[in-house]
């Protein structure tokens, strides 16, 4: 495939792939590798780190632009290493022509001298231990199976069980508000971002006339988040809501950003908030907040190579270009855009690189510049992936706004990419986790983030936990909610979530013999009890325990 190297985007595209390149091979290099090759000469970890980087850019990169990726390193002492990862005809030759270059002289030595025993070592030595990854196509197939296998169980028998047990529970009293409601309409988007939680997503049916779910959310909670993935279709019903739903004081909706195609649906969209904020007061419901959230880092705005060589980004920036221009001749509705963390995130690089560069550079052309108003880091450090001795704060908390417009500044939020769905396929190196907390959380020490205490309403009658869907209170439409919401105060489970309840390992334990490799494949603490609890069976198990009886 001839990649089109004059295609606007193709600059982006080769700093983009470079930074990968760049990270992937620190992370490998100092830490990731060796431990890959545990047992293994040391002396093996660069050469095998190189061939496996040579395997990477051939999947990862068109031959057109793998010179113009690797021109990015200008480190002499790299000079042939670049030339022949440029060239090598096959990972077996480029295993020879390192050994040749001088890059391998360690194994030579214990070779005895032997460039081609070396060679053969090292060619081996990565088949055997690395090798290629599972194909993509097969991987997404095996995810999606396991999480359409996790849905199909959801409410049925295990889950019922659990709910009946529950109900008998005594009643610990206690607040039956939310503090925020979610909302699902759907479970749909065609972006296939590659870091989704969702890459099986049910089919969920409009069991509750949208009015009649607000009647209910009104009357347990004065916030509601509309999520479910791609809304734009659903963007309507949000309208109507804002304009029409009692007791409800903030709005907020999820979007990946598509509904901005062009500045014309953008500025459409968000005229209809504005008028539908005019139309609550005219009718007495009052004032709310209203805020559209949408998705916007370097996977949502990833840039792709089509099959005949064109370049596309995912999802354009330009889209973004157009809400935020949009929002802010519409300062009434708050803009909001959601990041996922990487390494960027560690300081200003976030804002001079990356996705929000390029979205600077599309407002300039517009005769827009952007002001950063603040940056607030977070209070849990980071472990760099590529760099396991730099532990430090990121930035999850921003606000910009255009120049001239500070009157309409834009909210902008980062959160972690937790290994959920198809993330767990994702390089380590283009993602931040909290591996800290966990490790901090299986030795014991202090409190630990848990579950979100609120609940989740999909159109379809289910009501589940706001951070694991998987976590089933029941079904609005066979039962009611005053049922439901007192199931939230009696389930032992749900508690000992939110509390992060360190019983619940030995728990899981009891049933299942794969706890260190759960605990070792945990992105965070929520994570960990997501993974703990994905399965009705262990749910039930963990509920009688909790419960008082016996397993």
């Amino acid at each position: 495939m001839e990649i089109d190297r004059r295609h606007p985007l193709y600059r982006d595209f080769v700093v983009g792939r470079a930074r990968l390149l760049r990270d992937r091979v620190q992370r490998l290099l100092r830490g990731a590798m060796g431990a890959r090759l545990a047992g293994s000469p040391a002396d093996l970890v660069a050469p095998v780190t190189f061939v496996d980087t040579y395997a990477w850019l051939r999947r990862e990169v068109p031959e057109g632009a793998r010179r113009d990726v690797l021109s990015v390193s200008r480190n002499p002492a790299f000079e042939r290493l670049v030339e022949l990862l440029a060239t090598a005809p096959d990972a077996a030759a480029f295993a020879r022509g390192l050994v040749a270059a001088g890059y391998a002289r360690a194994t030579v030595a214990r070779h005895g001298g032997d460039a081609a025993a070396a060679a053969r070592e090292i060619l081996e030595t990565w088949e055997r231990r690395v090798g290629e990854p599972e194909p993509r196509p097969l991987a997404l197939r095996r995810v999606a199976a396991e999480e359409r296998a996790m849905y199909e169980r959801l409410l049925g028998p295990e889950d019922r069980e659990r709910l009946a047990l529950v109900d008998r529970l005594p009643d610990p009293g206690g607040a039956s508000r939310l503090a925020k409601a979610g909302v699902i309409p759907v479970m749909r988007c065609p972006a296939g971002c590659r870091h989704c939680l969702f890459l099986y997503r049910p089919r969920v049916e409009r069991r509750i006339a949208p009015e009649a779910l607000l009647a209910t959310l009104g009357g347990l909670t004065e916030s509601l988040l509309y999520t479910g993935g791609d809304l734009t279709p659903n963007l309507p019903d949000f309208v109507e809501a804002v304009a029409t739903a009692p007791g409800i004081r903030t709005f907020a909706i999820l979007l990946n950003g598509t509904f901005g195609a062009t500045a014309e649906a953008a500025e459409g969209w968000m005229a209809r908030l504005d008028e539908a904020l005019q139309r609550r007061r005219a009718t007495g419901l009052g004032r709310a907040e209203v805020v559209v959230q949408v998705s916007f880092d370097e996977l949502h705005q990833e840039i792709l190579v089509r099959p005949d060589g064109s370049l596309r980004e995912r999802i354009p920036v330009a889209a973004i270009a157009n809400v935020v221009e949009a929002a802010v001749r519409h300062p009434r509705v708050g803009l909001a855009l959601l990041h996922k963390q990487n390494r960027l995130s560690f300081g200003r690089d976030l804002f001079e690189q990356g996705a929000f560069a390029r979205l600077a550079r599309e407002l300039s052309r517009r005769g827009h510049g952007i002001e950063i108003l603040e940056a607030r880091p977070g209070p849990r450090p980071r472990r760099d992936p590529c760099d396991p001795s730099r532990v430090a704060p990121v930035v999850i908390q921003a606000h910009f706004a255009l120049t001239g417009h500070p009157e309409a500044p834009i909210g902008f939020s980062s959160t972690l990419v937790d290994g959920y769905g198809q993330a767990q396929l994702l390089e380590e190196s283009e993602r931040l986790d909290d591996r800290l907390s966990v490790e901090r959380y299986l030795a014991g020490e202090g409190p630990a983030e848990g579950f979100d205490p609120d609940l989740m309403f999909w159109y379809d009658g289910r009501v589940t936990s706001f951070s694991a869907v998987h976590l089933a209170l029941g079904d609005l439409t066979q039962e009611g909610v005053e049922r439901i919401v007192a199931r939230r105060r009696r389930d032992p489970l749900l508690a000992a979530l939110v509390r992060a309840d360190r019983r619940l390992l030995d728990l899981y334990a009891e049933v299942r013999d794969d706890l260190e490799a759960v605990t070792a494949g945990a992105t965070s603490v929520p994570h960990l009890l997501h993974s703990l609890t994905r399965e009705a069976e262990v749910r039930l198990h963990m509920t009688r325990r909790l419960a008082g009886q016996d397993g």
